[in-house]
């Protein structure tokens, strides 16, 4: 990826070797642009180098999601 090109959700899961984001559509738009942040930040190396706990952050973040959208109002 370089400045010229906004990060694809494609190249994204190609990073992390995943087939699909946890939370899907969801949670689409959050994960590209925080990615495109660390990206910029650290690099695309980095981002290979912490797939396992990016992923794992992502899925936590998802659970979080459908607890609170799956509780009674109060």
């Amino acid at each position: 990826m370089n400045d010229e090109n906004k990060l694809t959700l494609s190249y994204l899961l190609q990073l992390l070797e995943i087939d699909s984001l946890p939370g899907g559509q969801l949670l689409e738009t959050f994960v590209l642009r925080s990615a495109a942040g660390l990206i910029q930040e650290h690099g695309e190396d980095w981002i290979r180098e912490q797939r396992g706990r990016l992923v794992e952050e992502l899925e936590f973040i998802t659970k979080e999601i459908e607890k609170e959208n799956t509780q009674p109002a109060q």
